[in-house]
């Protein structure tokens, strides 16, 4: 696949993130401009940038051709700018507010290609003479966090001369000061040859660069490394329009820049800095600029501790801040800009690699899409890095703030492409969990705290959440190899597993170690089931056989013999109990109060002063609230999918598996939501196609008060429902619940790069990445040396079939022929003993050369293990 292209209305909603992973990030709107500046550890959706853009001239002989703003047609309302903090004279019935620039000379269209992490835009029109492309990135390159953590947006301005003549161009980047009390000063590296001009603020009065000092460094940079350059530190101050005026009259009749500068600071003073070329007819050159950010700290400012009695403000906000992790490379805006302009050829070529790879994959289009737009979550605001590096996550961003705090455990068990492309910040989530959100009893509180390291709040744990931390913990083992971690992991695992049988654990949720989960299970529906059901049931089924499997591994035999019968009970309850015979439910009596009686003293999380017994019953229908009863779940054999993508083998017997997919396909799955019912939230309207929460069935027994959100289609749960399909046979039908996401997310009513679920840039959308190995068949050990792949090869095009894979420190290719399978490294190595496919080996080369091995049904073995690396591909001849 090539790129993903967005023309006319279709870029109406894009906001593409440019920025690193927990860096905060600026967004590339689908015309050009730059919008939702959020660098200062929120979000800032919908926001005006103030005068922050580019802009092009063309001169010949020192006369003006034409001059423009590298923005096409301004979209959405033209009664005024549609945005969240739209301050007085201006938005509604205003128009587009004049920093949209909708009013200066610009492009008549474009079109947005996104390539992740790239995003390219072309600007061309008769009245310029030109061809002009920007692209637009940040680098992203996996297993290298602090190469893609960088504080910075880059960009590409590629001009041809298009004419027969000699032209002189000026590339201009304006960048508004949003800090207080601004300070604009050029500035310029040798060693770089980089020319920017530093955006500072006047507060920072020093910097001893101390943890707990007061001084809250901040700063912004843009700049460039054309040799040619003029500047203005400051844009003319005024009242009125004077501002933009000047500049145009400036940029319009003189062919450098002549420098600005005031003395006095004021609040957002922008500046600029020009690149200068002359090209010959025809010829081409490219302009590069930056846009970096540093801020020292973070702050929660969404759940602080609280101030005491007598506390100064400064003392408060100390406490309740951390310093930046990107702290530990820049100690500025411009050594950052440095540092990308020296290290720029090595970052987009590393990022070349990955994304090159990525895309060179013959998945269809949509898995294409929903796999790679997915990744600028990892860009967005929903992300923080603590000092140490480890993510302090949202679950995804509101307006102006991030939605639901602390790296939530049940929505991030969803999140698949951290664990296989930053397998070291994956282990960091669960570290943040054992150590800062495990009480002393093996509790895993679901949110984590903020700074880590202080007092937990209130919150408790979920079974989904905790059984995830289980087997999740087991994955990290076994894409890392890393035996030395696991041994450090074990003791927190193992308290956790056997919190769910502790007379400690007040919810109850398997006290006889009967391997039924029961009592009061809170989950990422933000309520509690009170009786079996096959969701949950499945993700203790899932954590017990891990936790068997890692006990085994760190020589904990006694309990790996308890977990394994214990998984053998849940299995079978699941799959006799819990199976109608059609579908899995919920095996519960919802007239039946005695249910709740269990907790009656316990206090639910939403209102301390409510007993589960007066939040869960309701006296005018007589039935438990938020039940799922007899319904069709989305989730109901969710355990299966984590079991496929680690590697547990079979939960839920195949012939049941299947009926009750096909039951979610024709139940769950609306073809259009037209005619359907929906109180909850709308992300899936009109004649849009998604898979509701909870369906039930003409005849069910469906509660009065169901689940909440059943009538939702929630993305990272559909994308979970669809791969589970197409790794069980149902391949179309999975496709088609793909298409139907994100056709929903074309451009023109929602933002392709920021999926929605409670928020945007929801963090469970990550659950997509699932389908690269799923259509692959991809299965990995890396302590045990295995890989294997089984690609869907209705995907070959002309007898070709080629993916992306990623395990351990390596990832790379696998491409299939009609006579061979060859593994392609082309970053790290991976050592290999048992190397699987989808028919008999029958010759078998490693870097070109003949390598002996024996085989075992679909599976070569070498018993020394081969090393490969990007001069090893392997190649396996089955015909």
């Amino acid at each position: 696949m090539e790129n993903l292209t967005y023309k006319g209305t279709k870029t109406n909603e894009i906001s593409f993130p440019l920025g690193g992973i927990g860096t905060g990030c600026i967004g590339l709107l689908g015309n050009g401009r730059l919008s939702d500046f959020e660098i200062f550890g929120r979000p800032n959706k919908k926001s005006l940038s103030g005068l922050s853009f580019f802009a092009i001239k063309a001169e010949s002989c020192g006369n003006l051709i034409d001059a423009r703003v590298l923005n096409s047609d301004s979209f959405g309302t033209r009664t005024g700018f549609d945005n969240y903090s739209t301050p007085k004279f201006s938005g509604y019935g205003f128009g587009p507010h004049t920093t949209s620039l909708a009013g200066a000379p610009h492009f008549p269209e474009t079109e947005f290609c996104a390539r992740f992490p790239y995003a390219s835009l072309n600007f061309n029109y008769e009245k310029f003479p030109a061809n002009i492309k920007m692209t637009a990135f940040n680098p992203f390159i996996p297993f290298n966090d602090a190469d893609s953590s960088i504080p910075a947006a880059f960009f590409e301005f590629e001009i041809e001369n298009n004419t027969d003549k000699t032209i002189d161009y000026t590339v201009c980047g304006v960048l508004e000061n949003p800090l207080p009390n601004c300070r604009n000063t050029f500035d310029g590296d040798m060693n770089t040859n980089m020319k920017c001009v530093r955006l500072t603020t006047l507060d920072d009065a020093g910097d001893d660069g101390a943890l707990d000092s007061k001084i809250n460094a901040k700063s912004l940079c843009i700049g460039t490394d054309c040799e040619d350059v003029s500047y203005q530190e400051y844009l003319y101050r005024g009242i009125w329009f004077d501002r933009l005026q000047t500049f145009w009259n400036d940029f319009c009749k003189n062919p450098h820049f002549n420098n600005r500068r005031y003395d006095e600071p004021k609040e957002k003073d922008a500046a600029l800095i020009a690149a200068h070329i002359t090209l010959e007819p025809g010829e081409k050159k490219t302009v590069k600029f930056i846009i970096s950010w540093y801020m020292r700290f973070l702050e929660n400012y969404w759940n602080p501790i609280p101030k005491n009695e007598g506390e100064s403000d400064e003392d408060f906000h100390i406490k309740n801040r951390w310093r930046n992790y990107y702290c530990r490379y820049y100690s500025s805006a411009v050594e950052c800009a440095a540092y990308c302009f020296a290290h720029w050829n090595r970052l987009k070529q590393e990022t070349d690699l990955f994304t090159d790879a990525l895309f060179s994959s013959t998945l269809p289009n949509e898995v294409m899409d929903a796999v790679s737009s997915n990744l600028c979550i990892l860009k967005s605001a929903t992300l923080m890095r603590h000092t140490d590096g480890n993510i302090i996550g949202f679950e995804g961003c509101h307006a102006n703030e991030g939605s639901c705090e602390g790296n939530c455990t049940h929505v991030y068990n969803y999140a698949y492409a951290l664990a296989h492309l930053f397998p070291s910040l994956e282990r960091g989530l669960r570290e943040t969990e054992f150590r800062y959100c495990m009480d002393e009893h093996g509790a895993v509180n679901f949110r984590a705290p903020a700074p880590l390291g202080r007092r937990p709040r209130n919150y408790f744990p979920c079974v989904d959440g905790q059984m995830g931390a289980i087997f999740k913990t087991y994955r990290e083992y076994k894409i890392s190899g890393n035996f030395e971690w696991l041994c450090r992991m074990w003791p927190y695992v193992k308290k956790c597993i056997d919190y769910t049988f502790s007379e400690e654990n007040s919810f109850k949720w398997d006290p006889t170690k009967s391997g039924i989960m029961s009592g009061r299970q809170h989950n990422t529906l933000d309520t509690e089931l009170f009786s079996p059901n096959s969701w949950l049931q499945g993700m203790y089924a899932a954590a017990l056989i891990s936790a068997a499997e890692m006990a085994e591994i760190v020589k904990d035999r006694k309990s790996a013999k308890e977990y394994r019968e214990l998984f053998e009970k849940a299995k079978e309850f699941l799959n006799k109990e819990l199976f109608n015979g059609k579908y899995f439910y919920q095996k519960i009596d919802v007239t039946d109060k005695s249910l709740l009686e269990p907790f009656s003293h316990d206090a639910i999380v939403t209102s301390e002063a409510v007993s589960p017994c007066d939040y869960y019953w309701s006296d005018e229908h007589g039935q438990i609230k938020y039940q799922i009863a007899d319904g069709s779940s989305v989730d109901q054999v969710l355990a299966q999918w984590h079991a496929n993508n680690i590697g547990l083998g079979q939960i839920f017997e195949k012939d049941k598996l299947l009926s009750a997919l096909d039951t979610i396909y024709n139940l769950n799955f609306k073809k259009t939501m037209r005619d359907f019912f929906n109180p909850c939230r709308n992300y899936c309207i009109n004649d849009e196609a998604g898979v509701t929460i909870c369906t039930y069935p003409e005849g069910a027994n469906k509660p009065k008060i169901p689940i909440p959100y059943a009538e939702e289609c929630m993305n990272g749960f559909e994308y979970q429902a669809a791969c589970l399909m197409i790794q069980s046979g149902m391949v179309e039908q999975g496709l088609e619940i793909v298409r139907a996401i994100r056709n929903r997310y074309d451009g023109e009513y929602r933002n392709p790069f920021a999926e929605m679920e409670c928020g945007s840039s929801y963090i469970r959308s990550l659950a997509s990445y699932t389908l690269v190995a799923a259509i692959s068949g991809f299965e990995y050990n890396v302590p045990e040396q295995m890989v294997s792949f089984k690609p869907q090869l209705q995907f070959a095009k002309d007898g070709y079939f080629k993916c992306f894979y990623a395990v351990g420190e390596s990832f790379g290719t696998i491409e299939v022929g009609p006579k061979y399978v060859e593994l392609t490294i082309l970053k790290g190595e991976l050592k290999i003993q048992k190397f699987g496919i989808f028919t008999e080996p029958k010759v078998v080369m490693c870097g070109g050369k003949k390598i002996s091995f024996d085989a075992d049904r679909n599976f070569a073995i070498f018993n020394a293990g081969l090393l490969c690396d990007k001069t090893k591909p392997i190649t396996i001849i089955f015909d």
